[in-house]
This record gives structure tokens, sequence and C-alpha cells, in this order.
């Protein structure tokens, strides 16, 4: 038949309305699953309009038929853990799902540092993989898909058992949560990755809850051109070939091709950068768009002449291009994807080489990442290091180019995550939530206030099983301590946080000791998912624990002296400085200039005084985006959640 007749019948066919159906079960149902002991658990899927579908389970038969959306859904009965199982589900075909267990199922969300693997720079990685041998523990990874319309289903390449050789592809906060709870539990524990890095808490909202926040009204109305409502993966090759014409039009470094090796006139306006690091940290604060590092090291006549020999630079966050002398070698799109460039044979000199990378950042912390000896060139004959000083330049600003990476980065605009990943779980009996996100929001601290409460209370309607538990992070500290006292969004960012445990069945890990002045991802993720789970412990298991940080609850005048109480203290406070001092407050009058304060433990309350401050009036502690020197925590060794008294 020509290819002509072929193609006009084809066209025929979906004009008139033909569809081929196959009876299909959700993806998010496979082999080696958890689904939530008891609860009654919808299974569903995908099959002919009117056609007559059943599940078997436990010998027990449920009936259903396909819906005109061409959707079906089988109801089948609350069971208590166990396992192993097989659920049989019959259509125009039979599908059958092995090795089903019943346990607790959680959906861990958020962005980057709940997206963070096992397998990446976490403390002691390698030792946790070797030692992850949990059978009972399962997990599914949600494939990033964001969407300006809700579907109904997701990709993903299945249910994996937790064991040495799957773990490190794991979210590790989600993995130590999950295994202090199977530990103290002994049932099975589904983990359902649903994460995205560096994206905010709107783009996790749906469109109905955030018409409550004009502000968002704009960026709504821009994704509902019929011709945009379509997966961001169909638009993006087209959005991406516009993207780098833009950045042909207004980089800097593009048009002044400073990836060569050597450079037109002198480097003398360049500026130098310690690295790794974050250039939050380096005098660019807050700042998105385009910023380009050069690195001159010499090489061996030796290394010269190898054959394989690799550039390591860590993780780079978000996108990098690099050069090796003038020669592209490689370019990865991914905050946590480490950055490992075979360079071409015969690159290589003896003597001076250069380096050049250029850094696309358009959200949250930019830079590069990662371990000092990440960093480096690695051949046959030894390494290089190459962390040290950088010289740095800014291309453009991200501003300059947003009205073209519109649809590059579509995950973090209103509704697209909510819409392509969590929308089509909403069906799905859960145990609850656990939530690490917020640097993305932190240039909008107070908008969080009642923006992350709102996405709560929009999950738990759109699952519609009631408040269910929902546990999440305070932010880290992160970026250079402060000399002085100072004002602080991260600091304003976790007092949002703070404030969204009015909702009930809710819960915050305070991680305020464990973050890095260098890095937005901090390597102890152990300390954040055993956190979690105490909440979860406690709060969701009734178990005997103790799982809340201090919290402030009064500061009273004595004089000079402000005297502050807490709730939580269990059996009282005390410091890590071996010599009894308590760091991290500050006070002012009511003029509220702040000076550091002296304080002193007295039973489970705090005195604070300043010789700068005659009468004080408000009192803030940890109050900075890294309040390096903060030493309060209770006798659960859980830390003191920064607070301050003035408004």
């Amino acid at each position: 038949m020509p290819k002509q007749i072929l193609s006009f019948l084809l066209l025929l066919l979906a004009s008139s309305g033909f569809q081929s159906f196959a009876f299909t079960v959700s993806p998010l149902f496979g082999d080696h699953m958890v689904l939530q002991r008891n609860k009654p658990i919808i299974i569903w899927g995908k099959g002919k309009p009117g056609e007559k579908v059943t599940a078997i389970f436990a010998g027990i038969q449920s009936k259903s038929k396909t819906g005109p959306d061409s959707i079906w859904k089988c109801l089948l009965f609350p069971h208590k853990e166990g396992g192993p199982y097989s659920i049989i589900l019959t259509g125009k075909n039979e599908i059958v799902l092995n090795d089903v267990w019943f346990g607790e199922v959680w959906i861990a969300s958020g962005q980057s540092n709940m997206e963070m693997k096992l397998k990446q720079q976490v403390t002691n990685n390698a030792l946790e993989i070797s030692m992850a041998n949990y059978p009972m523990i399962r997990a599914i990874d949600i494939q990033n898909q964001a969407s300006v319309i809700p579907v109904n289903t997701i990709k993903t390449t299945g249910w994996d058992i937790c064991s040495p050789q799957t773990a490190g592809d794991i979210s590790a906060v989600a993995y130590f949560f999950a295994r202090e709870i199977h530990q103290k539990l002994n049932v099975p524990i589904g983990l359902i990755q649903c994460d995205w890095g560096g994206t905010p808490a709107e783009a996790w909202t749906s469109k109905e809850t955030l018409s409550e926040f004009p502000e968002f009204n704009r960026a709504i109305a821009s994704l509902t051109d019929p011709e945009r409502d379509i997966p961001v993966s169909a638009n993006f090759p087209k959005a991406l070939a516009a993207f780098r014409e833009s950045v042909k039009k207004h980089d800097a470094g593009t048009i002044g091709q400073w990836w060569k090796a050597e450079l037109p006139g002198t480097e003398t306006d360049w500026k130098t950068m310690e690295i790794p690091n974050g250039w939050e940290n380096a005098g660019l604060d807050g700042f998105d768009g385009i910023v380009w590092f050069r690195k001159e090291f010499t090489v061996s006549k030796q290394m010269a002449e190898e054959k394989g020999v690799v550039l390591h630079l860590s993780t780079i966050d978000d996108l990098d291009s690099t050069w090796l002398n003038g020669v592209k070698i490689g370019g990865i799109k991914g905050h946590n994807i480490k950055r490992e460039y075979v360079i071409p044979d015969g690159l290589l000199k003896e003597g001076k080489n250069v380096v050049s990378v250029q850094v696309l950042d358009w959200v949250g912390g930019g830079g590069l990442w990662g371990p000092k000896d990440e960093i480096r060139i690695q051949g046959k004959s030894g390494s290089i290091p190459l962390a040290g000083d950088w010289k740095y330049k800014v291309g453009c600003d991200y501003i300059d180019l947003k009205p073209i990476a519109d649809d590059l980065d579509r995950q973090n605009k209103p509704t697209t995550l909510y819409n392509g990943m969590l929308h089509p779980l909403i069906t799905l009996s859960i145990a609850g939530a656990i939530w690490y996100q917020g640097e993305a929001n932190a240039g909008r601290p107070y908008q969080y206030r009642t923006l992350f409460p709102a996405m709560i209370k929009d999950w738990r309607a759109k699952f519609d099983i009631g408040d269910f538990p929902f546990y999440f992070v305070q932010l880290s500290n992160f970026k250079k301590p402060d000399p002085s006292p100072k004002e602080s969004n991260w600091a304003e960012l976790r007092e949002a946080q703070t404030m969204a445990l009015s909702l009930p069945n809710t819960g915050m890990a305070c991680i305020i000791d464990a973050g890095e002045a260098g890095d937005i991802h901090p390597a102890n993720k152990q300390a954040v998912g055993y956190r979690l789970a105490l909440q979860a412990l406690s709060k969701t298991y009734n178990r005997n624990v103790a799982c809340e940080s201090p919290r402030f609850e009064k500061a009273i005048s004595e004089g000079n002296t402000l005297r502050i109480s807490f709730e939580f203290t269990y059996n009282g406070l005390k410091v890590t400085d071996p010599n009894g001092i308590v760091k991290g407050f500050a006070v002012a009058g009511a003029d509220k200039k702040y000076h550091w304060a002296q304080a002193k433990l007295d039973g489970s309350e705090v005195l604070v005084s300043s010789p700068d401050v005659q009468q004080p009036v408000y009192v803030r502690y940890a109050w900075a985006n890294n309040p390096a020197d903060v030493n309060v925590f209770n006798s659960a060794d859980l830390p003191l959640i920064p607070f301050r008294t003035d408004k």
C-alpha cells in the first residue's frame, strides 16, 4: 500500500473518533508495591468505555466498569499489614500484580533537598548504602512532569525493593525517615517520591486554591493559552532553541567568547571566588542569571599524553556548559548531577591549561557545589586539585532571559507540578506526607505565611481523606555567617514555616544545627530523616518518644534582663559549649536595634542581657541566614527553634 494512502487512512480513522483501547493499570501500581494498611484501596487504570473490570484480591472480587472518560476504578477492602499478595485485574486482558504488601505509605515531596539521593553528597553514603538491606522498604519515583492542566497518569520505572543495589537512588531524607519508622514499627513502608529541585510551593498547589492569591492570577492566565495546554516536554525543543538564541543576544560571555583559552584584552575586571561555593556567599546574594568561571592549572607532560583524563566539577546549580582550552567538552542541566567530563585525547597541553564554565541558575542558590576533592582533573598518573580561587564574571541577569525561559522552567510556574505529579496520586490511600521545601520561596517569606498552609489544606482537600499527617522540614542554616545582627529572608521563611504548625496534624523538623554555610544541600540527611520520623512516631503512631524542638513561649522583663521560657524542654535545656556558654541570642530596646546578648541557662529558662541595651524589650534567637553558633538543645537533643519577639 502506498505511504500516501496509508497516511490518509490513518488520518481518516483519527478524525472519525476511532481509538484503540488497551486495558491498563496506572503505573503507580506494580510488582513489589506497598499499599496503605487498614484503609480502603482504590486501584485504577484505563480501558475501553463500558468495559467490565474485575479485581481479585485474597479471594474476593471487586467489579467495576470503565467510564466514558476511559478510566476504571476498583475498590479493595481494608487489609492489615503483611504480604506478599497478588492482585489479579481482568478486563480486555489480564494484569497480575505480584509481591504486593500492606503497610504504611508516605509521600515524600519538595525540592532538591528531598530529591537528593542517598548516593549523592550524603554523609557516609557509601557505608549507608552498603547497610541498606531493608526488603520491607519499597520506593517508587515519580519522574519529573510539569503540566499546565491536571493529568491522570505518571511516569515511573516502578517500585524498587530497598537493598544495597537500589538504595542509592532513593531520596536520602525519605530513606532515613522510612528506616526509622520500619525499625520501630516492623511493618512495610512504601515511599512515593514526588519531588523536583528548585521548585516553589505555588507550583505544587492547585489552580482552585491559588485563585485566592491575586498575585498568581497573571502567571496562571499565561499558562491557559491553548497552544501551551500541553506537558512541558512536548514544547521543550522549540523553547530550548528560542532560549539559546536569547542567551546569544543577552549573555556578555557568549558575545565576548569567554570560553576561549586566551581572552581578548585583560581579565582585570574578573573577580575571585573560592570554589566550591554558592555564589550567594561571594557577593551575588539573590542573583539569578549567568555567571562565567575560569580556572588556570598546570599539567605535566605525562598527563598531557594520557588518554581518558576526566574533568570532575562535582555538582553545579542549575545548568553548565564547560570548555577546556576553548573546546566545549560537556554541559548538563540539573543541580544534583555530578559533572564528570572525559577530556578529548590531545586537548590537554603540557604546562598552562584553562577550564571555562558558563553557569546558569534561575531560582534559589547558584554555583559550583560539592566536596573539594570532587573538583579536580583525574588521570592515571594522578590528580590535579581545582578547588580554590577561580575567576568569575557575570554574563547577564536572568530577568533578560526570563520571557523566553518561561517554557524551560515551567516546573516553577503556579499549579504545574500539582497538575503533572500530584494530581495523578490523589485517589491513593496514604498514611501522610513529608515535605522539604522553602529555599525557592525564601525571597517571599511573608507570602509563605499564607501560601504554605494553603498548599497543605489544598493537598488534604484533594486527597479527601481528612487532615492526614503533614510533617515538614524547617530551612537549615546557610550562607556566610553575619558578624552582627541583621535582617534575614531565610529567618523570616523559617518563621513562616513555624506558623504553619497552627494547622492540625502537622509537625516540623528543626535542623538549624545541620546546615552548611557553603552548600544549600547539607550532607547530614540522617538528622533530617530521623527528626521527621520522630514526628510520625509520636503523633501518627502514638509511640512515647520526644519529637518536638524547644519553642519560644514568653519573655518577661526583669530590669536589664529578659527571662525567656519555652515549650517542649522535656527534662530541661542544655548547651553544646563545654563551658556552658549560651550563644545565638540578640536583644534590642524599644528602638529595635539589636546587639548580641549575653545569655545563660536558668533551669529550663534562658536569661539574656547586653551592656549595649539598658532596657531590653525584644529578643531574637538564631535570627540569620546562617546562625552558625546556635547551641541550645532540649534533653531530647533537638535544637531550639529560631524565633523573634518583635513583629
